[in-house]
């Protein structure tokens, strides 16, 4: 993780630990996996209970999750998205590649990469001479995927108050992206 404090002091790295695909100590004979903290000596009863309680918060994790698209102008402290790094490196993917590399920028670092950003997406010129690395949405839309889509861009313009017709508030908005929707970090 690439880390630039405000202040203009050089940027420093902090390491993240590398995702791990199993360990032998977490396996049981039936692969069934042992919640951290409970041993052999542990009563079922109790591995039942521990097991369900952290069901519970990764279902609560997820029920409450959201879009965010507006932040606070406090500055997250370094070990606390070097922490979330780590928990996210243990994401699932395809074939278990993992096939991402993270930096987090703050302060100059931030300010410059997002006016660069910003710059090309407003020249439709500077746009013209970027090419996408990959196809990140598909190049067509399906339904029941499009509908989905559409009704989620209107329901936020309209929350926003941006009409259908109002393209130059649409390019706005479509633009916070690229500024991280002002997050102290990106």
């Amino acid at each position: 993780m690439k880390h630039d404090h405000q202040g203009g002091e050089a940027p420093q790295t902090a390491h993240v630990r590398e995702p791990v695909v199993s360990h032998a100590s977490d396996a049981t004979p039936d692969g069934a996996g042992v919640a951290a903290g409970v041993g052999e000596s542990t009563p079922p009863a109790l591995v039942n209970d521990l097991t369900a309680l952290r069901v519970e918060h990764v279902d609560e994790a997820i029920r409450s999750r959201r879009s965010i698209r507006a932040f606070l102008p406090t500055p997250v402290p370094q070990q606390t998205v070097a922490d979330m790094l780590s928990v996210a490196s243990r994401a699932p993917s395809g074939s278990n590649i993992q096939p991402w590399q993270t930096y987090v920028l703050t302060g100059k670092s931030l300010t410059a990469l997002t006016t660069r950003l910003l710059d090309t997406f407003n020249d439709p010129a500077q746009r013209l001479m970027h090419d996408e690395e990959y196809a990140y949405y598909p190049r067509e839309w399906t339904e029941p995927y499009q509908g989905r889509r559409r009704k989620v861009g209107w329901d936020l313009y309209g929350l926003l108050g941006i009409g259908r017709e109002d393209k130059a508030r649409m390019h706005g908005q479509h633009g916070r992206n690229f500024n991280f929707f002002d997050a102290r970090s990106g």
